[in-house]
């Protein structure tokens, strides 16, 4: 299941499975005509990757991650020759079936064995091809390429190893000027021009400028395009995303105008930032409420930005916001949500957030926030929200603590006499001569971790 990986192009999704080196195996007709580079997802994760070779005969196709040891974590499958006594063996096919997540298909077995191919009973659909078909001892037979629900054909793991030893592996190469907010690390340039990209349909869509891209992390081109050009028309914008735009967002090359710029590192807490410092957070009966500095994947000189992250306690509530400095001055924002609705409701990644890019002479004194129920106009909450010694905390990062409390009620006095509750220890106070609860003692209680 680790070694297997979802494949997406410009405008399919297909499976691929790593044989080690962070090179990965999958269909030609699913990279067939599409961008010289993929995407490799696995849950959560990305791995921008190149197409090396294909052999169409055989339908297979080789990928490797654009970066260096990407995959060292990943585990490559071993592949072995099927014979004639794996007839009627049981075999798993594993993929991600019409785009969809990661899925093993039970219950088929081999119906018959070529010499270069493999006839089975296990079910597949749209999205498996080029996904590994597994013996029971977790060896991989062969790369899925066809089928239905009730039959599929893979070709045989000596097929696939023959083809790979006449396949001639070239490593695509970049558009050759490529302007500088384009660059980031994550990200493969597969198009840059005046014209979209040949492979996609963009009819219907405007941009004097066009660009492919390949996203380690979705977003972070969309945030910068969304800030400093005119208009923004993606005419497909998934981790293989082909974008137009207009606008001056540095589309020459060789203009040399300041203008934002990638950061080449981050530590992500959300899509396009690293959070900085933490500068206030309040608890109120309509969720909670966190006050950060971040810095965004792409730098634009004079500004500082900042967040307002609210993790709300139910669903159908809006946020309205202004960022006040400490000499007076505001900043009006509105407000982005997203969230995942499950079957209790909305999960805990729910969030609603308002981003400021401000001067770097504006010092953030306090965030007023409105918040209603979505279509209603007298507001839940209508709360100032102070940023306490600010500037303190923004010269050096929040200190986080977790803790537990231990708490002893005299049963005669009613007195309460409460102490840290630390890891290994009975509940007791003993520094304050407070002893240990014996079994029973019902005037001893102990909180939840406490942050």
């Amino acid at each position: 299941m680790a070694a297997t990986w979802k494949v997406e192009t410009a405008q399919y999704s297909g499976t691929a499975f790593h044989i080690g080196d962070g090179r990965f195996l999958t269909a030609h007709h699913v990279i067939d005509g599409q961008p010289p580079f993929v995407a490799l997802l696995h849950g959560d994760r990305v791995l921008p990757a190149m197409v090396l070779g294909s052999d169409p005969d055989v339908d297979v196709a080789l990928l490797e991650t654009a970066r260096p040891g990407a995959a060292s974590d990943i585990p490559a499958v071993i592949m072995r020759d099927p014979v004639a006594a794996d007839a009627g063996s049981p075999v798993q096919l594993v993929g991600y079936p019409s785009g969809g997540p990661l899925t093993v298909s039970y219950g088929g077995a081999v119906s018959r064995v070529w010499e270069d191919e493999i006839q089975t009973t296990a079910s597949s659909a749209g999205g498996n091809s080029g996904g590994p078909m597994f013996d029971n001892c977790g060896e991989v037979l062969g790369v899925l390429w066809a089928g239905s629900s009730d039959a599929n054909f893979s070709h045989s793991s000596t097929a696939v190893r023959a083809a790979l030893a006449r396949m001639t592996l070239v490593r695509p190469s970049l558009p050759e000027q490529v302007p500088e907010f384009l660059q980031g690390e994550g990200r493969l340039v597969w198009h840059y021009g005046a014209e979209p990209p040949p492979m996609i349909d963009c009819s219907g869509h405007d941009g004097e400028w066009w660009a492919g891209v390949i996203e380690e992390r979705a977003g972070d081109l969309q945030y910068a395009l969304d800030r400093a050009a005119e208009s923004v028309s993606p005419c497909s914008w998934q981790h293989v995303a082909a974008v137009g735009w207009t606008g001056d967002l540095s589309s020459d090359p060789d203009s040399g105008e300041e203008g934002c710029t990638p950061r080449s590192s981050m530590n992500m807490n959300n899509p396009g930032e690293a959070i900085l410092a933490e500068l206030g957070a309040w608890d109120r009966s309509v969720g909670h409420f966190r006050f950060r500095i971040v810095e965004h994947q792409f730098y634009c000189p004079g500004r500082a930005n900042y967040s307002l992250l609210f993790e709300p306690a139910e669903i159908d509530l809006n946020m309205k916001t202004v960022l006040v400095a400490a000499d007076g001055r505001s900043i009006p924002g509105g407000s982005e949500g997203w969230g995942v609705v499950t079957s209790s409701g909305w999960s805990a990644s729910t969030r609603i957030v308002q981003d400021w890019d401000a001067p770097t002479d504006f010092t953030p004194a306090a965030v007023r926030v409105t918040v209603t129920r979505l279509g209603a106009s007298a507001p839940l909450l209508s709360e100032t929200l102070p940023l306490n010694d600010a500037a303190r905390i923004a010269a050096g990062p929040a200190l986080s603590l977790s803790l537990k409390i231990a708490a002893r009620v005299d049963p005669e006095s009613g007195a309460v006499q409460v102490c840290i509750k630390r890891p290994g220890e009975a509940l007791g106070c003993p520094e304050r001569g407070l002893p240990a609860a014996e079994p029973g003692d019902r005037s001893w209680l102990r909180t939840s971790p406490l942050s």
